[in-house]
């Protein structure tokens, strides 16, 4: 149930919500924020930390941002490496990040598995190699690639199969510190 989730991941403590969903995704579903907030603010007591307003909440209700992809695609490089450092800042000042799209495979893993690479300074191989490893860690892994491991010399970057081709072409090039772009 998607009430007692989010009401999970608050527990946990993410602070900090990011939605990889297009408008025409988003447009039949109901929104979580303000469910969200309302949530943040009892876990904190309803009062404004002054950390939260250093990370760029403003209060203790948290952080959200929409950042729209289209499924099985990919968005500008310069906008995902925007999102990037913005997250990385983030979690720089003590932010937990809650990313996600529809499924939760390929633009969440595209966003993941370069935040994992700068984070760590490693490269497209094994960042692909770790998301795709955490992923399949999921209850129901879709897209899980049997037999996989940290190995990354026996990964290649298309054994990554929870992204899309054109995703995996953005990984290495973004992590590779090329910046041809592509939108």
């Amino acid at each position: 149930d998607k009430a007692s989730s989010l009401e999970g991941l608050v527990r946990m403590g993410v602070d900090t919500f990011v939605c990889l969903q297009t408008k025409s995704e988003l447009i039949n579903l109901p929104s979580y924020e303000a469910s969200a907030r309302a949530l943040l603010r009892k876990r904190h007591g309803g009062a404004a930390t002054e950390e939260a307003a250093h990370a760029g909440a403003g209060s203790c209700e948290g952080w959200f941002r929409n950042q729209p992809i289209p499924d099985q695609e990919v968005t500008s490089d310069a906008l995902v490496e925007e999102l990037i450092d913005d997250l990385i800042a983030r979690l720089g000042a003590g932010r937990n990040l809650y990313i996600h799209c529809r499924g939760g495979h390929g633009r969440t893993g595209t966003v993941c598995a370069l935040l994992l690479g700068r984070l760590y300074g490693i490269g497209a191989a094994e960042a692909m190699a770790r998301y795709q490893w955490y992923h399949d860690t999921r209850a129901q892994p879709i897209f899980a690639a049997e037999g996989y491991s940290l190995n990354t010399a026996a990964n290649g970057a298309e054994s990554c199969i929870a992204l899309f081709p054109v995703q995996r072409l953005q990984v290495q090039r973004l992590l590779a510190g090329g910046s041809a772009e592509q939108t």
